[in-house]
């Protein structure tokens, strides 16, 4: 080979021997394209347990796995604020070293840091490896965020992303309600501190957690046949699942809650900042509407009702949508297996979403198996079958 001066370079093809590399488990594609889409990086050691388990019997194992995730008893600095313990600056002013405690209290639990090295450490060397991609791909639908700064301390984000672990092989509609009552959300997409509209001073209640639960969560802006595809109106023109009166209306049915009143304190109507505890109506019932309200497909909700009421029929009019099943099928599948999902394939997913076989609606556990047991899944019909990897998990994956 010549190099950019003309001069010749000689190249040697040298065989790259690696020490103490583990047996080959398994030249069988089916057993990689499972891992690959149902970990966080495929390895010999996890092959073998794939060889010896089968496939449906490796699902079920990682099934029932311990959820690793992140315990409270770890994240137990529940502050939103600097204390003498737990700072970066000293009383004169000048900055702790970074190794002393105060400044590790302060680098773990007020900020994501050690949310975000336990997410690595765990995607690494977690035993629950299907748990964990579940929970990495719902976090990605149901999604809040830490550039909203109360959101971007340890214990607030933690506890979120629990919920993922919790329901990851959960019910869906379980999943809808932890992260509607959790303060996390409430705060990022003002549910929180939601009151009913006022006429007079023109007040109107908040919408964003309204509009995003049926964009984003569960049933997106166009009606869906269970195969995914769009239904369209005789002029052929998609035909939307909701107006803009339809959030309104359950904008409306979602005012009146607060934070859990801190230890101690008087429950009010608008608590101080609370991340550990669900959201829990005001103190004045009159901050909810009690006035009917219009939802999904024409249901209207009974007048009177209490905000835990109308939150009862705003998350069963949403789930029993016939819009969820595709919606959610297509989004897991794309994010663990292929971008371009046949519309057979998408129909046999909501169909398990729809009935796990025991009569179930929102079976998350059936749903996965679904995903992964598919001959889309593991004998994929074209090149055009795949998804561009996320950066984590390229980055993971070869760690792993």
């Amino acid at each position: 080979v010549q190099d950019s001066l003309g001069q010749t370079v000689q190249t040697l093809n040298q065989k790259v021997v690696v020490q103490n590399a583990p047996a080959v488990a398994s030249t069988d594609p089916d057993v990689w394209r499972l891992l690959n889409q149902a970990t966080f990086g495929a390895s010999q050691a996890e092959a073998a347990r794939v060889v010896s388990l089968g496939i449906a019997g490796w699902i079920n194992d990682q099934i029932a796995k311990p959820i690793s995730g992140y315990p409270d008893s770890k994240y137990n600095r529940i502050q939103l604020t600097t204390t003498a313990d737990c700072t970066t600056t000293m009383p004169n002013g000048t900055a702790y070293p970074s190794d002393s405690p105060q400044a590790v209290c302060a680098r773990d639990h007020l900020t994501l840091a050690m949310l975000q090295r336990d997410f690595f450490i765990n995607a690494l060397y977690g035993q629950d490896q299907l748990r964990q991609r579940v929970a990495w791909a719902l976090s990605q639908i149901v999604v809040t965020s830490a550039n909203e700064p109360d959101l971007s301390f340890a214990h607030v984000m933690s506890r979120y992303q629990n919920i993922m672990f919790q329901e990851a092989f959960g019910n869906y509609e379980t999943l809808l309600r932890k992260v509607t009552y959790n303060p996390a959300m409430g705060n990022y997409l003002d549910m929180v501190n939601n009151d009913k509209p006022n006429p007079v001073s023109g007040r109107q209640a908040n919408e964003n957690y309204a509009r995003e639960l049926m964009q984003l969560f569960s049933i997106g802006l166009y009606r869906l046949n269970n195969d995914g595809s769009r239904m369209l109106d005789g002029q052929g023109n998609p035909i939307p699942t909701y107006s803009q009166a339809t959030i309104a209306n359950m904008a409306r049915a979602l005012t009146g809650w607060t934070y859990a009143p801190l230890p101690g304190a008087t429950h009010g109507n608008s608590n101080p900042e609370n991340f550990t505890a669900n959201l829990v109506p005001t103190a004045n019932p009159a901050r909810h509407d009690t006035d009917p309200k219009t939802l999904l497909d024409g249901v209207v909700t009974p007048a009177g009702q209490t905000a835990p009421n109308d939150l009862v029929w705003v998350l069963d009019n949403i789930f029993l949508h016939p819009n969820v099943p595709p919606f959610i099928a297509t989004r897991l599948i794309r994010s663990l297996v292929t971008s371009n999902p046949s519309p057979a394939y998408i129909n046999r997913v909501s169909n398990a979403f729809i009935n796990n076989g025991a009569g179930v609606r929102g079976d998350m556990a059936a749903v996965f198996t679904a995903i992964l047991t598919d001959p889309e899944a593991l004998s994929p019909p074209s090149s055009l079958h795949g998804r561009l990897k996320d950066p984590v998990l390229h980055v993971i994956g070869l760690g792993r």
